[in-house]
């Protein structure tokens, strides 16, 4: 991440700047002066320092004010709301990341009073301006009131107006969000936003006299210092809503000494049955560690905590609206897990539903005061420090049974099971709203009273369904059509994890354009799910518990399984469809930027697919299962080959014909199919690399037509890249001839030259399939270095520099750090260009010292970040170390050409990597970073070409 100039030392600083609540009196907005700092400007190029000696035009300055916040291009981030706590963010946090409407007006109030100008900080609902007097005559009675036509009350340097009848008098209103990457306005279209947001008619328009309250001189109003670097919080988004806690006196003891640990930071398990309320707890205990900031995450695998992660990161950038790759999400991940590990201040993150084994989750490690992970399990395996030195620092607690005396808090009736409830909180609200909203209580049917705990759910939703079924309150939900009985089923089949409701309109209509549930409908339906106690609905985002969700998956399939698939058919299609980048980003649905913001629990995929197996027709089949196998690629590539090659069996005698959207789908399940079969090393267990050839082959044919349209040019372009790169792993196959090889290069290099320039034309140079192109032709032109007898090694070599310098430039800009996979991968493919240059280019002895320290440097910063990284990828590591090691080897003896070093190369860096499989398991392999290459075999430390000759 980006970092801004170091503030000089003479200059006050603090730890953090304190949260803002308003309170509930006009007066409360005071304080938001404090907010509007001066000095926390300091470092940044945002202040006219010329201000004092301009006399022209204050507008014109103001201008000039706006355009140097607008070239700094920082993310609008989405996150503030009025009335609740906030975190505001300091300028030069902003400066690196991001911020909301509210901390960007205070960071241009505060502009804009160093430059000598009268700023208002003005609050509108869940929006603020900027307002500032441009009249260079205004009277200082005119000045000490803001620039508006008429205003209501007045208390401590607040002004409220009612926005009906308010108009601009002398004065300009700045929008600064149209400063913001995304939105790009200029300042006349910024000061046309903000006259139309304070003249739109809002209730109440709150007005802070910023320059008036500074030069009062009170404490809670005076400008905050600058926030030190090294102790800033990490996590400024708020934990989610939950449902209101329910203090049940008998776990007192238990929360008190929870709240001790979470004081002292560090890692705790809670660990207990489904429903004991382990997630309530986790919530509560993280809203009182870090001023109800933090992230509240599924981690129920490592894919679903990579997810969650990379969701949590793209939140705190404020780049959720932003379309994007869909390798995005395990990008953001590592730079969620890099701002965790980098931050001196206090963080906290909840790790929910945790079902794996400690040792097949990468937890975020709190090192310093105040970092807290909280971790919630079933998985008894969490609570044995013993067996797994990874957890030797953790405290588990087990979350206690409800004491029988508290059940009346929530359910006072005489009846209630105590032995089936007792120890639930979650049946027990569940049966409490059930009873409340239909009168029936689930254990006073014979038939359906449960003989456990874990069967309780089913009967509350058969008492749900029964209840419909005599027309009760409830509604008819036995009626599948109707919304609550999609919307039920829908969310059964969907992660846990929040879902808003614009989403889940979506996902209950019939098509995405077509005619269907209306957003109105949807929530009025999660309102009653939430009030039959089967689901919950809080801070905009409804939740089904799994207990629930099995219990209603398992009576649709019992139903009608038909029915089902092609309801859950038709989620996933609209997903696909509303997500897919066929559509332009400015016409996608339900805040989805791409396919993979649907995180689907990996180990549910294959019973969703077996579902949609279920449907009628073979092309609703066929569709669902390609959208399914699309949704999930990134996650899970092999259950994504499952899907495809289901979808393909079900469509296998139907002819496409003219329908170019069915041939595209059939494109993208053959490229997947032989895209796994690239990506997996070794023997594909879908098929040989010849197979996938003809799958890549057959892909491209299906959507090279006459007549094309662009998305089908994409698709043959995009299978026609595959079929290159399945020629160039053949052409590394063992046995070839030289000549064999090269011929096989040359063919690769054919298609993968025509699918760049093709899919350049098609999606522009910086797009995301130019980059990968590009990194492609870079790797073959490697590949050519080292057999091509027509060119010298040097054409190659320099081509396939040029290629890797610009995507670490494209992807190091997009990203913002060099500590990603994505990014550190072109740094190791430099380091592969610099040692074939050393040992196939004709240069002198100190000419290859200098290449092959090149590539030492660039090896040792590639193996440094791969082992460092979130979820190390072995034979990333395995790659960088090979390189070293051959390295090394060509330096012990430069005045020869090194080819010899790849023959000993493989036991060198053999011995290196069983190294850090033996190491990495506890934590004692690491890669020290060296301003210097390190010191290995043949290389002596401090060495340089220039200063030493090789002898």
């Amino acid at each position: 991440m980006p970092t801004s100039a170091k503030p000089p030392d003479d200059v006050p600083t603090v730890t953090k700047w304190p949260p803002f609540h308003p309170g509930s009196v006009l007066g409360g907005y005071r304080r938001l002066a404090r907010y509007v700092s001066v000095p926390a400007l300091t470092g940044l190029d945002l202040v006219e320092h010329e201000a004092h000696k301009w006399r022209g035009d204050p507008q014109e300055l103001l201008k000039r004010l706006y355009e140097r916040l607008r070239h700094k291009r920082i993310p609008y981030n989405q996150a503030w709301s009025a009335g609740t706590h906030q975190r505001v963010r300091d300028p030069h946090l902003i400066d690196r990341s991001s911020g909301t409407c509210l901390d960007l007006v205070l960071m241009f109030a505060a502009m804009c009073e160093a430059a000598g100008l009268r700023p208002y900080v003005t609050v509108l609902g869940d929006h603020a301006l900027v307002l500032v007097h441009t009249d260079p005559d205004a009277t200082p009675g005119q000045l000490s009131e803001p620039p508006v036509t008429s205003w209501h009350d007045h208390d401590r340097g607040v002004f409220l107006a009612y926005g009906e009848g308010l108009r601009l008098r002398a004065g300009t209103a700045i929008d600064v969000v149209g400063a913001c990457r995304g939105e790009d306005r200029t300042f006349a279209e910024a000061c046309a936003s903000g006259a139309r947001w304070l003249e739109s008619g809002q209730d109440d328009v709150r007005m802070v006299d910023v320059v008036a309250l500074h030069a009062e001189g009170s404490e809670d109003v005076a400008e905050l210092p600058l926030v030190r670097d090294e102790s800033r919080p990490a996590i400024y988004r708020r934990l989610p809503a939950r449902p209101q806690f329910v203090d049940f006196p008998g776990r007192d003891k238990f929360m008190a000494e929870l709240r001790d640990l979470a004081a002292r930071g560090g890692t705790v398990v809670l660990h207990g049955p489904q429903g004991i309320g382990k997630s309530m707890v986790a919530h509560r205990l993280a809203a009182g560690a870090d001023e109800g900031c933090g992230w509240f995450l599924d981690a129920s695998d490592q894919r679903m905590l990579t997810a969650s992660l990379g969701d949590a990161e793209i939140e705190e950038r404020g780049l959720g609206g932003e379309a994007r790759d869909d390798s995005d999400r395990t990008v953001f991940a590592a730079l969620a897990m890099e701002r965790l590990a980098d931050a001196n201040g206090p963080w906290v993150v909840v790790l929910d539903n945790v079902d794996v084994d400690p040792t097949e989750l990468r937890l975020p490690r709190p090192g310093r005061p105040g970092q807290l992970v909280v971790v919630t399990t079933t998985n008894a395996k969490w609570a044995d420090p013993e067996g797994y030195p990874a957890l030797r620092n953790t405290c588990a607690k087990e979350v206690p049974e409800l004491d029988a005396d508290d059940l009346p808090h929530v359910l006072d009736v005489t009846d209630a099971p105590t032995e089936l409830l007792a120890g639930r909180p979650l049946l027990l609200e569940a049966s409490a709203r059930l009873l409340q909203a239909t009168g029936r209580a689930w254990w006073r049917h014979p038939a359906a009273r449960p003989a456990d705990p874990g069967q309780v759910p089913a009967a509350i939703w058969s008492t749900v369904v029964r209840a419909a079924d005599a027309g009760a309150p409830a509604g008819p939900l036995h009626d599948p059509a109707l919304i609550e009985r999609r919307l039920a089923t829908v969310m059964a089949w969907l992660p846990p994890s929040g879902l808003s409701p614009e989403l889940l309109t979506l996902a209950v209509s019939g098509e995405v354009s077509g005619p269907g549930a209306r957003p109105e409908e949807v929530h009025a339906g999660l309102e009653r799910l939430r009030a039959l106690g089967l689901i919950e609905f809080t801070g905009g985002l409804a939740t089904m518990h799994r207990l629930f969700q099995h219990a209603v998956r398992e009576h649709g399939l019992r139903w009608n399984a038909a029915d089902t698939a092609a309801l859950v058919g038709g989620v996933h299609r609209n997903f696909f469809t509303a997500t897919s980048a066929r559509q332009p980003a400015d016409t996608r649905r339900a805040g989805l930027s791409t396919p993979f913001d649907l995180v689907l629990d990996p180990r549910q995929v294959g019973s969703v697919a077996d579902l949609l197996t279920h449907q009628p027709t073979d092309l609703d089949a066929f569709r669902s299962l390609h959208a399914l196998g699309v949704l999930v690629e990134r996650q899970d590539p092999a259950a994504a080959t499952e899907c495809f090659q289901k979808a393909l069996e079900r469509i296998a005698h139907h002819e496409a014909g003219a329908d170019a959207e069915l041939r595209i789908m059939r494109s993208d399940c053959l490229r997947g199919k032989a895209r796994v079969v690239h990506r997996t090393p070794g023997r594909s267990p879908w098929g040989t690399v010849d197979d996938a050839i003809g799958w890549a082959i057959e892909a491209r044919e299906l959507c090279a037509v006459p007549g094309a349209g662009r998305d089908e040019q994409l698709a043959a372009s995009r299978a026609e890249a595959m079929h290159g790169l399945l020629i160039r792993r053949k052409a590394n196959t063992d046995g070839l001839t030289a000549g064999q090889r090269l011929a096989l290069l040359r063919e690769a290099e054919v298609l993968l030259r025509h699918s760049a320039a093709e899919r350049e034309l098609l999606t522009g140079e910086d797009s995301p399939d130019a980059d990968r192109s590009r990194f492609n032709l870079a790797g073959l032109e490697v590949s050519l270095a080292q057999v091509d007898p027509d060119l010298p090694p040097q054409r190659h070599l320099d081509a396939a520099d040029e290629h890797y310098q610009a995507v670490l430039t494209l992807r190091e800009r997009r990203y913002g750090t060099r500590h990603l996979e994505e990014v550190i991968t072109c740094v190791n493919g430099l380091a592969l260009v610099n040692f074939y240059r050393a040992v196939l280019q004709d240069v002198g002895p100190a000419q290859r010292v200098t290449f092959l320290t090149h590539a030492l440097r660039f090896a040792h910063e590639a193996l440094e970040v791969r082992q460092s990284l979130a979820i190390p990828i072995e034979l990333n590591v395995m790659k960088s170390l090979d390189i070293l090691a051959k390295t090394a080897l060509a330096r012990l003896d430069a005045r020869q050409p090194a080819a010899h070093a790849g023959e000993t190369a493989g036991a060198a860096s053999e011995k290196l990597y069983t190294t850090y499989r033996r190491e990495s398991a506890d934590g004692r392999f690491t890669v020290r970073p060296a301003a210097e290459p390190p010191c290995l075999p043949g290389i002596p430390a401090q060495q340089s070409a220039q200063e030493k000759e090789p002898s």
